[in-house]
């Protein structure tokens, strides 16, 4: 509601204002009365009125200068002076000094409610402006972020690409000119809703935000689901308080596990450039790096290092292929599970395999099983297989995934078989191989 303060040092003045006023069917409160200038504006500061509706001489501090200080420290009060006749000049010099209108004795109604409709109207008007202005200043800002996000949603959709400065600048608003490029992943496992998952993402923005602002010439960020990714431009010498603040927020975040339970929040680091060419291999090593959470645990900041080989060099998808082959071939349940139980027994026996060789690994086991498999919709089996393994925050985690996930395949296979008139007897899934598999879960966590 709007509001306003009459000041009068005659008090029946001030009585009569209030008596004769539209109040409520106007929208306007009185909020208070004053009898002299210095409690007029003692008033003012404490109220903030939209409208002052004061007498032109006042003792303490009069008219004049009463306008002249609420002018200087409210200049969004409409001011209204009351005058008698006496008077009228000096009150047509106020209104040149910033004064909205002038009232004169003996008050009319008809004029007085005139008077503050047509301030009540202005006041409306510049609230609706206000607001209006406000909705488009939040419009174009939530515009320009989502145009800056769109930089890393680019960066999802088409790995490696190469950017240049010029394109960073005009198409993304992004300012780039020299220094360090670095990007961030960050990963929820286990969050019960996506309201739980909203609320940590933006924690976690608001606490880099804070942390980066004086430290990062640019930073811009982009929630995916459980994902969050981070690009940030600094200066060289700026690396070790880039990491101590990385740090830092995710700590904060981590501080409110109270919140949302049991959901795990880790945050990896890619490899820093310089040069902006790289940006979009450095993107794909920040999401690379997210993997080693199967290997270093989940909660903490997960710096870059170089991937490495010890599976590799072990060439274990080699032979899963063949063993696979193999019992696929004769339709060997048991086979099957072997070769599964050799797979993951050779990973867990690894003690030096880090997180992205042990995930590529089980990836690249299941698309062979599921392409052995000659599946009809073998596209859409692999982006389910590898959804799930995304969301695996433990090595145990994403073995029992694989090694399930393979067997529920099979179980498939044999009920659309069983259906198009195979021998039963020839594919038999049973409840024996899903505890034996449960089983060797428990031994590889």
């Amino acid at each position: 509601m709007i509001k306003a303060v009459i000041a009068d040092d005659e008090i029946k003045i001030c009585k009569l204002i209030q008596a004769l006023g539209d109040w409520d069917r106007l929208g306007i409160s009185v909020a208070g009365t004053a009898s002299n200038g210095i409690e007029a504006l003692d008033l003012v500061n404490q109220e903030h009125p939209d409208i002052l509706i004061t007498d032109i001489r006042m003792p303490g501090c009069d008219g004049i200068q009463l306008i002249e200080k609420v002018s200087s420290s409210s200049p969004e009060t409409h001011i209204v002076i009351v005058s008698g006749y006496a008077e009228f000049s000096y009150a047509q010099a106020a209104v040149r000094h910033g004064v909205e209108d002038y009232l004169l004795k003996p008050i009319n109604k008809e004029q007085l409610n005139e008077c503050l409709t047509k301030i009540r109207d202005k006041i409306v008007h510049e609230q609706e402006a206000e607001e209006e202005l406000e909705t488009t200043l939040k419009r174009a800002e939530t515009n320009t972020e989502a145009l800056r996000a769109s930089f890393l949603s680019d960066c999802l959709i088409d790995p490696g690409r190469k950017f240049t400065e010029d394109e960073l600048q005009e198409h993304y608003q992004i300012s780039v000119s020299g220094g360090t490029y670095q990007f961030l992943c960050a990963k929820t496992d286990g969050a019960p809703d996506n309201e739980n998952q909203k609320f940590i993402w933006e924690r976690m923005i608001s606490e880099l935000t804070k942390e980066m602002k004086g430290i990062c010439r640019e930073q811009v960020y982009l929630v995916q689901n459980s994902y969050l990714y981070g690009f940030l431009a600094y200066s060289s010498r700026e690396q070790e308080p880039v990491r101590k603040a990385l740090k830092s927020s995710l700590n904060r975040v981590l501080s409110l596990r109270g919140v949302f339970g049991d959901t795990k929040v880790t945050l990896a680091t890619g490899y820093y450039v310089r040069d902006i060419s790289q940006l979009g291999d450095a993107f794909l090593s920040a999401r690379e790096m997210i993997k080693e959470r199967l290997a270093m645990g989940t909660g903490k900041v997960l710096e870059w290092k170089n991937p490495g080989k010890a599976l590799f060099e072990k060439r274990l998808l080699e032979g899963y292929n063949r063993d696979v082959s193999s019992a696929l071939e004769f339709w060997s349940e048991d086979a099957i599970v072997d070769a599964n139980e050799t797979l993951c027994g050779e990973i867990t026996g690894t003690k030096e395999a880090d997180g992205r060789e042990i995930y590529d690994t089980i990836i690249g086991a299941g698309t062979i099983f599921m392409t052995q498999l000659h599946l009809p919709d073998q596209s859409r089996q692999i982006e389910v297989y590898n959804e799930k393994c995304s969301n695996c925050p433990t090595k145990a985690q994403l073995m029992d995934v694989f090694c399930l996930f393979t067997m529920d395949l099979m179980h498939s296979v044999a009920q659309w078989t069983a259906r198009s008139g195979w021998p039963s007897s020839t594919f038999k899934i049973t409840i024996r191989s899903r505890s034996r598999w449960r089983r060797s879960a428990a031994i590889w966590g």
